[in-house]
C-alpha cells in the first residue's frame, strides 16, 4: 500500500511538472466544446418506503430492501465560456443512469394455518436494480485554484427518459424432511416505473476536475434536491466520473 501510495505521488509530481508552461486550460475571453463519457455510481435513500407499495415491487412478507450503489453510464457534451483567468460557466446537455440495485431475497408461500409443512414452495428474487435514465442539463461555474485545477458547483435539471425494475425470478421447493432445496429455471423480469417516477428533479452537482492537454478528468456529486418517484420520498444519491476532450 505504501508503495502504490508513493508511486502515486510521484505520478502526480512528474504531471504537474510537464503541465508547467503547456496549456491546461482555455484562455480568458474564449469558448470551448468538451464532449464527456464516463460511469455512475447511485443508491437511493429511503428505500424501505417501498415497502407501501406494489409498483416499487417489493411486497415479500418480511423483507426490508436494501439498496446498494448500481454502476451506469453518463455522456455528453458540455459548452464553457472562460469569463477570466480563474473563472469559467458551462452549461452542459449528459445522458445520466442512476437508481439502485438491491439485496436478492427469498420468499416462502405457506398455506393459511400450516406451521411447518413437509414441502414449502417460493420465489428467489436475484440481480434486481432499478435503473432510472436522465437527459440532464447541468449550469455551473468553474474556479481554478491552480493552472487546470478546478473547482465547480451549479445547478442540474433533469428530464425522466426511463424507469425500469429488472430482476431474475426462481421458483423453488423446500423439501422439510430432507432438508434439500430444488430451483427451477430463473426467469428474467421487467416492470416499468416510468408513471410512479417524478418526471423531472433538481439537483446541486459540486465537483472537482483537472485538465492536462486538453483531457479533461471530471468528479461530480450531485445533491438531490426533489424525490424520485411520486407518492414515495426517495432520492437519487449520483457520483459521476468522467473523461472529456476540450475543443
Amino acid at each position: 500500500m505504501k508503495k502504490t501510495i508513493l508511486l502515486c505521488a510521484m505520478a502526480i509530481a512528474v504531471l504537474g511538472a510537464q503541465a508547467q508552461g503547456k496549456e491546461s486550460q482555455p484562455k480568458r475571453g474564449t469558448f470551448s466544446f468538451t464532449p464527456q463519457v464516463g460511469v455512475t455510481w447511485a443508491k437511493q435513500t429511503n428505500v424501505a418506503a417501498y415497502k407501501a407499495t406494489e409498483a416499487a415491487g417489493f411486497s415479500a412478507t418480511g423483507y426490508e430492501p436494501d439498496a446498494r450503489y448500481n454502476a451506469g453510464f453518463t455522456g455528453g457534451l458540455e459548452v464553457a465560456y472562460q469569463a477570466t483567468t480563474d473563472w469559467a460557466f458551462s452549461l452542459g446537455l449528459f445522458y445520466t443512469q442512476a437508481g439502485s440495485k438491491y439485496k436478492d431475497f427469498e420468499e416462502k408461500i405457506f398455506a393459511e394455518g400450516q406451521q411447518r409443512p413437509a414441502l414449502v414452495t417460493g420465489h428467489a428474487f436475484t440481480n434486481q436494480h432499478h435503473t432510472f435514465g436522465y437527459i440532464t442539463v447541468p449550469i455551473m461555474a468553474h474556479y481554478y485554484v491552480a493552472q487546470g485545477f478546478a473547482v465547480k458547483a451549479g445547478v442540474e435539471l433533469g428530464f425522466l427518459t426511463t424507469a425500469k425494475r429488472k430482476w431474475d425470478q426462481t421458483e423453488f421447493t423446500v423439501n422439510n424432511e430432507t432438508n434439500v432445496t430444488t430451483y427451477g429455471k430463473p426467469q428474467s423480469c421487467e416492470m416499468d416505473l416510468k408513471d410512479e417516477a417524478k418526471s423531472v428533479m433538481l439537483a446541486l452537482p459540486v465537483g472537482v476536475s483537472y485538465e492536462y492537454e486538453q483531457v479533461v478528468l471530471d468528479a461530480r456529486y450531485h445533491f438531490p434536491l426533489t424525490k424520485a418517484m411520486e407518492t414515495i420520498d426517495t432520492r437519487n444519491r449520483l457520483f459521476t466520473l468522467t473523461v472529456g476532450y476540450r475543443f
